[in-house]
């Protein structure tokens, strides 16, 4: 419920805020908006996870020769929470597969960028910051303990704000599409609350950092 609530605010109000902010007195040929694609391969030291795999759809408009606004939903299908049991001091049996929960996420996030060079050139050095929301689910998983007994965790991620950055190039291909590979930093400001049901063992999961790569397709008009 918290993943589809993000949906609809992107996908009905912010980007039909966005398409409604384009000035009438644009000439055909000043293509000012982009929008795209892209794969996001980020990750983190363990805790909560290492690796975010996940997709995101972008809108983005130029607002002069050097900024531009974008806004994007990132969505990640399923990553593992490493290690479950040891997050509330629990062990668990070793024998047994390793015990990891499965969470998943939809993003909100709004950028300013600035970027180096014309857009009539083939390559553009850019950077970017900017701030969103962040819905996490985490599904209850259960496992044997060392010396016996079990354990049932449920995680409550709720929502985090996310704080990012990231530097990129830019490939045009031709007059209308564009290549962007780009490093990326998120800094999470998260709250979990993770509960053993059965021992009654409690923990929480604060702030954290994911990072590493995305890379964007985008048609520009």
């Amino acid at each position: 419920m918290k993943g589809t609530a993000v949906r609809s605010l992107v996908i009905g109000p912010g980007f039909g805020l966005m398409l409604g902010a384009v000035p009438p007195v644009l000439a055909e040929d000043d293509r000012r908006w982009d929008t795209g694609i892209r794969l996001n391969i980020i990750g983190g030291s363990g805790k909560p996870t290492n690796d975010v795999l996940g997709y995101g759809v972008l809108g983005r408009y130029r607002l002069d020769d050097r900024w531009t606004l974008g806004l994007g939903v990132d969505i990640s299908d399923e990553f593992d929470i490493e290690r479950t049991p040891e997050l509330v001091g629990l062990e668990q049996d070793p024998d047994a597969p390793v015990i990891d929960s499965t969470g998943s996420s939809e993003g909100l996030n709004a950028w300013i960028e600035r970027r180096y060079g014309g857009d009539d050139r083939r390559l553009q050095w850019f950077w970017t910051v900017g701030a969103g929301i962040n819905s996490v689910d985490v599904d209850d998983q259960a496992g044997p303990l060392a010396g016996g007994g079990s354990v049932d965790i449920a995680i409550d991620a709720g929502t985090e704000w996310v704080a990012s950055a990231s530097v990129g190039l830019r490939v045009r291909v031709g007059e209308r599409f564009l290549f962007e590979p780009a490093l990326r930093l998120d800094q999470h400001f998260a709250d979990w609350d993770v509960t053993d049901r059965v021992s009654g063992a409690t923990a929480s999961i604060d702030d954290y950092v994911l990072k590493g790569v995305h890379l964007a397709f985008a048609y520009r008009f």
